[in-house]
């Protein structure tokens, strides 16, 4: 609602038409010949084509991209953080560990070879390294 002065004449407002006056005054949602961006005809001025400054900001975006990446872990951070996604994703669909069984040893080993084995219930077996876990057992 708008302001209101005390003692003040109100504006008198004109009605607003629902349609164009012209059908063919009609404003397009786009103009015709689109028209490359400002920063681009900058560089036509400096004697570069539009196409070379479009390919140098591309260049400059991908450069920061990559520093950006290789500096404080981020990409080891990333695949980290898309593998366990991965894994838990499979592990809703079934592919998970369900049980353990140790064959061949006494009770007491039994319980020495889960706990150096460090897997879980519910564990996603898409991302385990049986390798990495037999070299752990074997310690």
């Amino acid at each position: 609602m708008p302001a209101v002065v005390r003692g003040g004449s109100p504006k008198p407002r004109r009605p607003r038409a629902e349609a164009p006056a012209s059908p063919n005054k009609a404003r397009s949602a786009a103009p015709k010949g689109a028209q490359p961006a400002a920063k681009l005809r900058a560089a036509k001025g400096v004697g570069l084509s539009p196409a070379f400054a479009l390919g140098v900001a591309g260049a400059a975006l991908g450069l920061g991209l990559v520093v950006m990446l290789a500096t404080g872990h981020r990409a080891e951070r990333l695949v980290t953080a898309a593998r366990q996604g991965v894994d838990s994703e499979f592990a809703t669909a079934g592919f998970k560990l369900k049980t353990l069984h140790v064959q061949g040893a006494s009770a007491q080993a039994d319980a020495d070879i889960r706990r150096a084995a460090g897997l879980y219930l519910d564990q996603p077996t898409l991302g385990l390294d049986l390798a990495e876990i037999r070299q752990r057992v074997e310690r």
